[in-house]
């Protein structure tokens, strides 16, 4: 089955690659995302592997959600080890 150019015309070059391209590409991508994104999640406190949740579509959501309403351990530190004045 032949996917219609009509619905998304800049798809169709990319439909055109051969298929190791094409997961070469996905490879990729998904690589520095989970990459970029564990480094950024390492600089909040938590561990990096937690990262391996944007592979996940839906996860991907209820993690950023859990990263931004939960508590940052970094932080919890950092307030923790100031003294008394």
């Amino acid at each position: 089955m032949e996917p219609s150019s009509s619905a998304a015309p800049w798809l169709a070059p990319i439909l055109q690659l051969p298929e190791w391209v094409a997961l070469l590409i996905v490879g990729l991508y998904v690589m520095a995302k989970v990459g970029l994104a564990g480094f950024v999640i390492a600089r909040t406190g938590r561990s990096p592997l937690w990262a391996l949740v944007l592979v996940f579509p839906l996860l991907e959501i209820a993690g950023v959600w859990a990263l931004a309403y939960g508590t940052w351990p970094r932080y919890e530190r950092a307030a923790r080890d100031v003294p008394p004045s």
